[in-house]
């Protein structure tokens, strides 16, 4: 029986241990992926989202509407100075874009229009501080250019990934594919494979879909304590949207 999993590892550096490591985490996801059952009728519960997909939803709705060549267009949902959490239960988010992360293999100093990239604050406990851009837009909107800075990073949370999982949770560790949809909000996809913990044992779970809107739970998210790195992205590991439908 064959199951789909894919999965690719991206490295600045040669680290055997973290290959072997990242190798043997992907395996174990195979095997759960080839005893997932379906998930429980009706299901109701805060959705973990794990993984890789956190930049995701991070690039894909918060940092892209920050940049220039959005500003320029008039397509813009926020505006700087403004609390795009108000409201909100959950953790604030400070994001900032930045040239370069250790272990993040989308680092580079300079851009392609040759702007030597400096770290710029985008979002401070919820609140726009500024926008980002190349040369082109930056132009466009006669403010000085930022440059394509490469790397996303979001201060963690409070809450450990531990503390998620002392309540029913479903968590979502591969998708076909996340879908962000920044100007409706709506987020959310097909899931390959998760974990449902019905407060006693947790089972891997297949075949369901999952959506929400970043709209109106971008103020109640819950973000990990637990950090990660890839190509583009460093922050937390692990983010729970306490109201997502489960299909």
């Amino acid at each position: 029986k064959e199951v789909e999993i894919y999965h690719m590892i991206k490295l600045m550096e040669i680290n055997e241990q973290a290959i072997t490591d990242e190798v043997n985490e992907v395996l174990d996801l195979v095997k759960a992926r080839f005893f997932a059952q379906e998930i429980p009728n009706g299901l109701s519960c805060p959705v973990i989202i794990d993984g890789y997909e956190v930049e995701n939803v991070f690039g894909g709705y918060f940092v892209e509407d920050l940049a220039y060549s959005i500003e320029y267009t008039k397509a813009n949902l926020f505006t700087v100075g403004q609390d795009i959490q108000s409201g909100g239960k959950g953790d604030k988010i400070t994001v900032k874009a930045a040239p370069y992360y250790k272990g993040a293999c989308s680092s580079r100093g300079i851009d392609t229009d040759g702007i030597v990239l400096k770290e710029t604050s985008l979002i401070e406990n919820g609140v726009i501080k500024s926008r980002y851009g190349n040369n082109q837009y930056g132009s466009y909107l006669k403010v000085k250019p930022t440059g394509n800075l490469p790397i996303i990073i979001v201060e963690p949370g409070k809450t450990s990934f531990e503390d998620m999982k002392k309540k029913p949770y479903l968590r979502c560790v591969r998708f076909s594919a996340i879908q962000v949809d920044r100007m409706n909000g709506l987020v959310g996809g097909e899931v390959r494979l998760g974990f449902y913990f019905d407060g006693e044992k947790e089972i891997p779970v297949t075949g369901f879909t999952i959506t929400g809107n970043m709209h109106e739970a971008k103020g109640d998210i819950i973000l990990s304590k637990e950090t990660t790195t890839y190509s583009g992205y460093h922050g937390p590991k692990y983010i729970c949207f306490p109201d997502m439908k489960i299909i």
